[in-house]
């Protein structure tokens, strides 16, 4: 090997050590710290989110007949009580039903004086 080889890699040696020196002995990155002095404060804080709110019981209300609904005196929200009318049915479709009902017990019944 020649001078100019030797003193090449003596060099770069030495920029190598250099190097190692300059990073380890890096400082870390400061933090921030803001302060302030103690006092007491009002902390408004809002969030704001998506998603649906789901009641802890949920009542599904079915009537034990069908019909049209004529008057339904309460809205959705409104606070109910045991007893209170939620809606009213058409009656005359249930009317004649009854009617009818009636009027076949009366048949069977007047049968059965016949057949004594």
């Amino acid at each position: 090997m020649g001078k100019t080889t030797k003193y090449i890699l003596i060099g770069l040696g030495v920029v190598v050590v250099i190097l190692v020196i300059l990073i380890a002995t890096k400082k870390p990155a400061l933090t921030q710290v803001a302060t302030e002095k103690v006092a007491v404060h009002e902390i408004n804080e809002t969030v704001s989110a998506s998603g649906k709110i789901k009641p802890h019981i949920e009542v599904k209300i079915s009537p034990e007949v069908s019909g049209e609904i004529v008057e339904l005196p309460i809205k959705e929200g409104d606070v109910v009580t045991k007893g209170q009318l939620l809606c009213k049915i058409r009656p005359d479709i249930l009317q004649s039903e009854l009617d009818r009902a009636q009027a076949q017990y009366n048949t069977q019944k007047a049968q059965i004086g016949n057949a004594k």
